[in-house]
């Protein structure tokens, strides 16, 4: 005998609405997961190659060792030991140092390293030859 009051379809499959609404929410779960892996790596490469690097933003300023900066006071004109006939072929700076590269030649191989708030030359670099 039949239950008057249950119904049966012919349908065996289930309702999958919400196994769907989860299957979605779990991949992209699953997506933010990677995601986050792939930003993890990516930083911790990036951090080892260049220390101060950061993902959002500019670098964090460091000050570790640093001296507050006094005002830049005029110093004049500077005489670089440069050997005659060399010029100047670069300059960089660095923190409160100016490195000037000599050039061209190899009698011209020198490095002058020079305080950039005062204008004192510290030093040079010479790559003499055998």
């Amino acid at each position: 005998m039949t239950d008057p009051t249950v119904t049966q379809t012919d349908d065996p499959t289930p309702p999958t609405t919400g196994l769907r609404v989860l299957k979605v929410v779990v991949a992209g779960l699953a997506a933010l997961i990677v995601l986050g892996l792939i930003l993890l790596v990516y930083g911790m490469i990036k951090k080892t190659s260049d220390p101060a690097w950061r993902l959002f933003g500019d670098a964090a300023p460091t000050t570790a060792g640093l001296q507050p900066a006094a005002a830049a006071k005029a110093f004049g004109d500077i005489r670089l030991p440069l050997p005659t006939g060399c010029a100047i072929a670069d300059v960089d700076a660095a923190g409160d140092r100016v490195y000037v590269t000599g050039g061209p030649g190899a009698d011209c191989a020198i490095v002058v390293i020079i305080n950039a708030a005062s204008g004192r030359v510290l030093g040079r670099y010479r790559a003499d030859g055998p």
